[in-house]
């Protein structure tokens, strides 16, 4: 994969202290996955929580047991590497002992990093870009913290899916859409089917055919005859 970004110096907050790997990886950056000879593809970033052991050992993103699920059933299954420009990256970019959760101040401090990676890549840029949040904790942090939009949660954020958003001070356009972390689905396989959705929407978007939301018409019955 190439390499977009690294942050091996960072010491912005207590997380630099806890990486294991050899050497540390500090500051795990994004990397690219693919990119298509497709006239006018569009960008679409996989956002995780943060890197577990294997990603902190190896200095990539989703390398471990999620990873492989997300490389080998949410990415390929709608062939999003052969139709856009896919990118891995994480939310809070360093490993945390135990797999504890990041708390609020890692978040806000580390998605400064995503925020400006699309600045430096979409600012006066006619580019179609899309954000796939994985977990209730992204979602609910990189709406907060990238795109302004406080108390999100995972629900909330399924139902927003397809909705635009501005990242905060700039003029540019992401589509966002949440889902199920891979290792929530290793948990309960019956998550898939809710991602197999999910999916379907983001494929629809890939296409440009996606569904504009609207509110419903309501046509009333006639009552049965007496």
């Amino acid at each position: 994969m190439k390499i977009l970004s690294d942050h091996r110096s960072c010491t912005t907050c207590d997380l630099c202290t806890q990486a294991e790997g050899v050497p540390c990886n500090v500051g795990i950056g994004s990397r690219l996955l693919s990119e298509p000879q497709v006239q006018n593809a569009c960008h679409l970033w996989y956002v995780g929580r943060n890197p577990g052991y294997h990603e902190d050992v190896e200095g990539n993103p989703f390398v471990g047991r999620s990873g492989q699920l997300l490389r080998g059933a949410y990415i390929p299954g709608i062939n999003a590497t052969d139709r856009a420009q896919v990118y891995l990256t994480n939310g809070v970019r360093c490993y945390t002992v135990k797999d504890e959760p990041p708390k609020s101040r890692h978040w806000k401090n580390c998605l400064n990093y995503l925020r400006d990676e699309l600045v430096e890549r979409y600012t006066d840029k006619p580019t179609r870009v899309g954000l796939v949040l994985l977990g209730g904790d992204c979602t609910s942090h990189v709406y907060r913290n990238v795109f302004g939009v406080k108390g999100m949660n995972l629900t909330k954020g399924i139902n927003e899916n397809g909705a635009t958003h501005k990242v905060v001070d700039t003029n540019i356009d992401v589509t966002l859409f949440s889902t199920y972390h891979p290792s929530a689905v290793l948990r309960d396989p019956n998550y898939i089917n809710a991602v197999y959705d999910h999916n379907s929407l983001i494929s629809d978007w890939l296409d440009e055919v996606m569904a504009t939301p609207s509110e419903p018409t309501f046509v009333p019955t006639r009552s049965p005859n007496v």
